[in-house]
Order: structure tokens, then C-alpha cells, then sequence
């Protein structure tokens, strides 16, 4: 089985290196990311030049729409990156081989390209109001003044997490009453429909009058 050397960060940005067996480099980025690593690079042993993660990423299923989960990943091993060192065009290259998201894919893409041309990261991010917010913009352009990006990013995902868990509250909240008012109502048609014929038919044959309750 080839033997694969590996370089990664963690979560929180410490580099990772290491040898690994596996059958090609597809499962070799699996397995890795599968530890919670961000790949930056992946060398078959005495191979000369660094195969790209993307390649491993290409049966990824991608769906079609951006997440506040996609978000937060974005943010985290943005500011990871960019806080270890790594430049931000790797990192945006980075991210962009591990992304989920279809529609985030192509914005990474097209913010890489807004990069090379000379625009700055505020700019780039802009140009997706559907994806990005004032809020993302703002916040963004800041670090960059202030030269701290990766604090700002890390802020960005904190609060974006927040988000989520605020958005999983309300989506519980309101589900349950639904699903009891939907029980009730079937409960309630069940009985309209099937019990109370059975009891019609029990008064009737006693010539009694149906009771109103």
C-alpha cells in the first residue's frame, strides 16, 4: 500500500505532519479530514510535487445552497489558516477543496479571481450580498485595516454559531406544538369518524337519543 506524507492544521492551528498508508490520495484526504484536520498538502513518498486535495474531493456530494453550518465552517479554517500563516490565496484554495456547498464553491472561486486581479478580501466578499452580509463585509474590512483578518474571521464564526443554535432553538420550539396540534387533530378526526358511527349505531338500536357531549 503507498505510503503518503501529509501536512495539516488543527482547529487550532498547529501543524500537523505525518506518514499515512492508504490506497491513493483520495483516501488519504478522507482520512484525514475525517480527524478533523484541514489538509494544506499531500506528498506520496518520494513524489516530487504535492497533490492538490481537490483531486480528493471530486465525488464529494455538494448541495445546492449556502448553510449557516457552511458558514461557520468557512470562518473557522479561514481564521485557522490565516493565523498559522498560511497566505490568503492558499487559504481561500484551501477551503475552497473542502467546501460543501455548490454555490459557495463557485463565490470561492470567483473571490480567488477578484484576488489575483488586485481586489482586496472586503471587496471580494461583496460581490456575494446573497451569501455575505453587510455585517460579514464590515467586519472583514476592519481586520483587514487593522491587520488582525484571522480575529475577525474567528469573531465571524462565533457569531455565526451563535446563529445556528438560535435558528435550531426556534426550529424546535415551533415544531412541537405542531406536531401536538397535529396529533390532536388526528385523534380528534379518528375519533369523528370511526368512534362516534359505533356509539350512533349502539343509541339507536336502544332508541335513545344521541348524547350531545
Amino acid at each position: 500500500m503507498p505510503n503518503f506524507v501529509y501536512m495539516a492544521r488543527d482547529k487550532q492551528g498547529a501543524l500537523q505532519t505525518g506518514r499515512l498508508d492508504a490506497v491513493d490520495e483520495d483516501q488519504a484526504v478522507a482520512v484525514l479530514q475525517n480527524r478533523g484536520l484541514i489538509v494544506t498538502s499531500v506528498l506520496l513518498r518520494n513524489q516530487a510535487a504535492p497533490v492538490r486535495p481537490a483531486r480528493a474531493l471530486a465525488p464529494r456530494r455538494l448541495h445546492g445552497r449556502v448553510t449557516t453550518t457552511d458558514k461557520v465552517q468557512l470562518c473557522d479554517q479561514l481564521a485557522v489558516l490565516l493565523a498559522s500563516g498560511v497566505p490568503l490565496m492558499r487559504a481561500l484554495e484551501v477551503v475552497s477543496a473542502q467546501a460543501e456547498s455548490r454555490v459557495l464553491l463557485r463565490a470561492l472561486a470567483q473571490m480567488r479571481r477578484d484576488l489575483e486581479a488586485g481586489s482586496t478580501f472586503r471587496d471580494a466578499l461583496a460581490r456575494h450580498p446573497r451569501i455575505f452580509s453587510n455585517f460579514w463585509v464590515n467586519l472583514v474590512e476592519t481586520g483587514e485595516a487593522s491587520g488582525h483578518l484571522a480575529q475577525s474571521l474567528s469573531q465571524l464564526a462565533s457569531y455565526q454559531e451563535t446563529m445556528r443554535q438560535l435558528q435550531t432553538k426556534a426550529v424546535t420550539a415551533v415544531t412541537y406544538p405542531v406536531v401536538l396540534i397535529s396529533a390532536s387533530v388526528l385523534a380528534v378526526t379518528i375519533f369523528m369518524v370511526y368512534i362516534i358511527p359505533i356509539f350512533r349505531q349502539i343509541f339507536n338500536a336502544a332508541h335513545a337519543p344521541l348524547p350531545l357531549l
